[in-house]
């Protein structure tokens, strides 16, 4: 019974063997190291995707401004309106800047001498359809303009005292107008009592 030991030889043999195929295997990997490392760029990184360009539509022709006829302005002539320097108001007080007159009271005179009702009543409604007029073309001269009250006394044959309020005392086309009113309206001649009379004239806004 013997037992067997390797052979001193045998084991350099082996040892030098694997070293080859470490020192193999390391050269490999560092050459496939190196290789990489000079390796040129594909040009992948780079690359970019372009979208396709889409076709614009055709434009219309413009037509030549030029070739157009320009609008015809057609002008007309008016007459150039003008308000009158100065105002016949004489005749025409401002409430409260004069004495008041009162109507003549005549005590002698017996019913069939006064004014009749219905006429006074007639008298009334001329005044008032005048002066409605007035106060509306003051009201369209004038925003700011609201109205205001005229008073006058029917005297035998005649309209007298014509006042109006204060709010149209510089408003000389308005005293104008309702001077014209009262003089247009014919007042018989009676020995009767004379009649106060108030008018207010309002404007709605």
């Amino acid at each position: 019974f013997h037992q067997s030991c390797p052979l001193p030889g045998a084991s350099l043999r082996a040892d030098a063997i694997v070293l080859v195929v470490v020192l193999g295997s390391a050269g490999f990997g560092g050459w496939v190291a190196w290789r990489r490392a000079k390796a040129k760029p594909t040009g992948i990184e780079t690359a970019s995707l372009v979208a396709p360009k889409s076709r614009l539509p055709d434009l219309r022709p413009v037509a030549d401004a030029e070739d157009e006829p320009l609008p015809v302005i057609k002008t007309r002539t008016v007459s150039r309106l003008a308000e009158p320097i100065s105002y016949d108001t004489e005749g025409v007080g401002i409430a409260g800047s004069e004495r008041r007159q009162a109507p003549v009271m005549n005590f002698n005179a017996d019913a069939g001498e006064q004014l009749p009702e219905a006429k006074v009543k007639s008298i009334v409604r001329a005044a008032r359809k005048g002066m409605v007029r007035c106060a509306q073309k003051a009201a369209e001269a004038n925003p700011e303009f609201l109205g205001t009250k005229v008073r006058f006394i029917i005297r035998s044959g005649t309209i007298g005292s014509l006042t109006v309020g204060r709010e149209v005392a510089g408003n000389g086309a308005f005293r104008q107008c309702v001077k014209r009113v009262v003089q247009g309206i014919a007042v018989p001649s009676f020995r009767g009592d004379e009649r106060s009379v108030s008018i207010p004239l309002k404007v709605k806004r």
